[in-house]
C-alpha cells in the first residue's frame, strides 16, 4: 500500500473498525467471567435497543456509484468485499 493510495488507506479503515465493531459483538455475546455485570447487562440492553428497529436505506445505491470516482475505486472496492465475506 501507498503512503499517497487514498483507497487503501480508506479501505484498511473500514477493515479496522470492522474488526472491532465485531470483537465488542462478540465481548457481548459471551463476556468474560470477571466482567461488571451490570456494565454488561447495560450494554447489550443498548444493543438490543439499537438493534429494535431497522434502520433504512440511507442513500440508492445507484446514486452512491454516480458519486463515486472511477479511476479503479469500484473494482478495488468490489474485491476488497468479496476478500471480506
Amino acid at each position: 500500500m501507498s503512503a499517497h493510495d487514498p483507497v487503501a488507506s480508506l479501505l484498511a479503515d473500514v477493515a479496522a473498525v470492522r474488526a472491532a465493531v465485531q470483537a465488542d459483538d462478540a465481548l457481548l455475546d459471551a463476556p468474560p467471567e470477571d466482567s461488571d455485570s451490570r456494565l454488561v447487562q447495560a450494554l447489550v440492553a443498548w444493543r438490543r435497543e439499537v438493534d429494535a428497529e431497522p434502520i433504512g436505506q440511507l442513500v440508492d445505491v445507484d446514486t452512491a456509484l454516480a458519486l463515486m470516482p472511477r479511476r479503479g475505486l469500484l473494482a478495488r472496492l468490489r474485491a476488497w468485499l468479496r476478500g471480506a465475506r
